[in-house]
């Protein structure tokens, strides 16, 4: 029985792979290619902007989430007494 060939090898698709808050994902445009699919630029302009949006909303997030990591982070300092001079070694740990 004769065997399969890959359209694509596993090493190209592996490149399009890009590593995102720890999380593997790959372009709509390169998904598109990979598929033989041409996207009109209407198509990219739609993902552009649906992208953009979700960024606009992440920003404040993680801004809060950032300042809530801080305040644990001084709570839990104080919780254990440590010095300014623990805090460093720790702060420099990360």
């Amino acid at each position: 029985m004769p065997t399969k060939q890959a359209l694509v090898s596993v090493g190209r698709i592996d490149q399009l792979i890009y590593a995102v808050r720890g999380q593997r994902v790959m372009l709509d445009r390169d998904l598109a290619k990979l598929y033989g699919i041409r996207l009109k630029e209407s198509d990219e302009e739609k993902i552009r902007v649906r992208f953009q949006k979700a960024k606009d909303k992440l920003m404040p997030l993680e801004s809060s989430l950032t300042f809530a990591d801080d305040l644990i982070d001084e709570i839990v300092y104080r919780l254990y007494g440590l010095t300014a001079e623990e805090i460093k070694i720790v702060k420099e740990t990360r």
